[in-house]
């Protein structure tokens, strides 16, 4: 059971690193875009208030919760290739039973069917606008306006109940925290782009479930 469990959660990053670096879905509120991409002209979304932000704010507010989240995000796969690296951690005392297994692992795949099937969705459609995709508001988008996301935070929580510790708890606290402030920056920029036709999209689904 140990190295089946250790073989899927090798499964499970792989699938991230195919979406991260093969899908590539551009984001106005990429860490990238946020720090190096300058504001547009005449633009009073939050995202063009956030790219004027000096760069000791932009370090504190958007670069630390972001490693954050990478680092902690990473600690099943370094467990999974180390065992004795969660020795080191804090371990949440759960049962380890087939029903915790079975959970976990049912949030894992489902949530990395529903990332990547949103982001080959986003990649199949036309160029992006200054680094966002075109306004999307049909299949799994018309059930939530951010499935990539979704997917992002089941995969979280499966590998959590997989490998839980209280590093990774508090890690999906800041990982939370930080992608919502992502997602109104989103939403900022697509609300000066698309006027009433995003106002009705924001009527009509939710923005998580």
């Amino acid at each position: 059971m140990d190295l089946l469990l250790r073989c899927f959660t090798a499964v499970i990053y792989l699938s991230l690193l195919y979406e991260i670096a093969v899908i590539r879905v551009p984001s106005v509120a990429s860490t990238w875009q946020l720090f190096f991409v300058p504001p547009r002209p005449f633009s009073s979304s939050l995202v063009a208030r956030v790219r004027g932000w000096p760069l000791p704010v932009k370090l504190l507010l958007l670069l630390l919760p972001t490693a954050i989240s990478v680092v902690v995000y990473m600690l099943p796969l370094a467990q999974a290739i180390w065992p004795l690296f969660g020795e080191q951690l804090h371990r949440l005392q759960l049962p380890l039973n087939g029903l915790v297994l079975a959970v976990g692992t049912l949030f894992c795949l489902v949530g990395r069917w529903a990332g990547i099937l949103a982001a080959r969705r986003l990649q199949e459609t036309e160029a992006p606008i200054d680094g966002a995709q075109a306004l999307h508001s049909s299949g799994v988008f018309g059930v939530t306006r951010n499935p990539v996301l979704i997917g992002m935070v089941m995969t979280f929580f499966g590998l959590w109940l997989l490998f839980p510790s209280w590093e990774m708890a508090a890690g999906f606290l800041i990982f939370l925290a930080n992608m919502h402030f992502r997602v109104r920056l989103e939403e900022s920029f697509l609300r000066e782009e698309y006027g009433a036709s995003y106002e009705q999209f924001l009527l009509q689904t939710r923005r998580y479930l």
